[in-house]
């Protein structure tokens, strides 16, 4: 998913990892409990996949945290991916 591409930032939280190219598209891979690879589901992911929910957008930070994963996009907007279970 990476090969070609120029990688500007990589991310590594818990379970999860958060990859920023060049143009500002955002991948995400590794566990996707509560919705934190912002992919819409829970699905654990083993490659990079870009998330979709960002296309158009320019991200200019991503970062994993412990159970979430937050970027800022390039007008300065913060976006974040997490779903708490059971609250």
């Amino acid at each position: 998913a990476l090969r070609g591409k120029k990688v500007l930032q990589i991310s590594a939280g818990e379970l999860h990892s958060a990859v920023l190219l060049e143009g500002g598209e955002v991948l995400t891979f590794g566990c996707g409990a509560n919705n934190r690879l912002g992919h819409g589901d829970d699905s654990d992911q083993l490659l990079p996949k870009a998330v979709a929910s960002l296309r158009g957008t320019r991200v200019v930070e991503a970062v994993a945290g412990g159970i979430h994963t937050v970027v800022m996009t390039a007008t300065g907007d913060m976006v974040t991916f997490f779903e708490p279970q059971g609250e």
